[in-house]
């Protein structure tokens, strides 16, 4: 893959409105989170769907993100994701948000799998070394000692 960032700045400018965009819209006190789902739609960094916004149906779900993302050759050299690093960084993402559930479905062979660490660090630990109990050193306590 290429480095994105110092070859296309373009890239990085685009990748910042989007985020502000976005970050604009979800902090708006009167935008209602809970209530209604939301669609919004970035290609190469443009807004081509403006945010549409429909109330919840029965039994949907009032929480969670979708991110779809497919890889643009404008950018990185080859249009295949790297699966392993995709799957490293998802992980890791469940392991520092304790009680986080992340979920990658990959729509083109419809492998799907999900990560859960109710105790964080301490559950990925667990269950990393088979040790669902682990010593009391293990336990993160929330500081360092140094």
């Amino acid at each position: 893959m290429t480095d994105i960032w110092k070859n296309s700045p373009r890239l990085g400018k685009r990748l910042d409105r989007v985020e502000g965009l976005l970050a604009e819209t979800l902090s708006d006190p009167g935008f209602p989170l809970a209530e209604a789902t939301k669609r919004l739609v970035f290609s190469g960094g443009d807004v081509i769907e403006p945010l549409k916004v429909r109330p919840l149906q029965a039994g949907e779900r009032k929480q969670g993100t979708t991110v779809r993302a497919w890889p643009d050759a404008k950018y990185f050299e080859s249009p295949q994701i790297p699966v392993a690093g995709l799957v490293h960084v998802l992980r890791s993402k469940a392991v520092l948000l304790p009680g986080t559930r992340v979920t990658l479905t990959l729509e083109k062979s419809g492998q799907r799998r999900e990560w859960h660490y109710e105790s964080g660090l301490r559950g990925y630990l667990g269950e990393a070394l088979g040790e669902p109990d682990l010593p009391p050193l293990l336990q993160p306590q929330g500081y360092v000692l140094l």
